[in-house]
C-alpha cells in the first residue's frame, strides 16, 4: 500500500491529503493509500484527521509507549467513550514531551538516547558531519525523557 510520510508537522496538510486519498474517486483509481505524520507528538489529532498512524524517530527510544498510544487512541476514537479518550490523552502528553525532547536533541541525541535507555552500543555516534551529543544534550535527555522512560519501562 503506498504511503505518504509528512515531516512538515502540518496537521491541516495531512488532513487534506488523507481526505483526498480516501475519497471514492481516488480509491477507485489508485487503491488504498496511507498518510503518516513524521512525528508522534500529534498522533491523536492525526488519527482524527484521517491519517493512519505515524513514522517517528521517538519510537526507537519508547516503542512500547508509541504502540500503546496508537492502540489506545484508535480504540478511544472507535468507542467514543470519553474515559478511553482521557487515557489516550494522558499517553499523548507523555509522548508529546518525549518527541519534543528527541527532536530537539537531533540525530546525535537520538543515538545517545538509544545507548542510554534502550541498549548500550545501539546508537553510537552519527556519521560526519553531524555532531555527537554533548553533555548538555545528555542532561536535557535525562530530564526531558524521565517520565517517558519510566512509562516505557512500566509496560509489559
Amino acid at each position: 500500500m503506498p504511503v505518504q510520510q509528512l515531516t512538515c508537522a502540518g496537521i491541516g496538510k495531512g488532513h487534506r491529503l488523507a481526505a483526498y486519498t480516501q475519497s471514492e474517486a481516488y480509491l477507485a483509481r489508485h487503491g488504498p493509500f496511507q498518510v503518516l505524520p513524521g512525528f508522534s507528538d500529534y498522533l491523536i489529532p492525526a488519527l482524527v484527521s484521517r491519517q493512519t498512524g505515524c513514522i517517528t524517530g521517538t519510537g526507537n527510544v519508547i516503542p512500547k509507549t508509541i504502540v500503546k498510544l496508537y492502540k489506545t487512541a484508535v480504540a478511544a476514537l472507535a468507542s467514543g467513550n470519553p474515559q478511553d479518550l482521557q487515557e489516550a490523552l494522558k499517553i499523548q502528553d507523555i509522548v508529546s514531551n518525549a518527541d519534543w525532547c528527541i527532536v530537539k536533541a537531533g540525530i546525535g541525541g537520538t543515538k545517545l538516547a538509544l545507548d542510554l535507555y534502550v541498549q548500550k552500543g545501539l546508537g553510537g555516534n552519527p556519521r560526519s558531519p553531524l555532531p555527537a551529543a554533548d553533555d548538555a544534550c545528555k542532561a536535557m535527555l535525562a530530564k526531558g525523557l524521565k517520565t517517558a522512560i519510566a512509562y516505557e519501562n512500566s509496560l509489559p
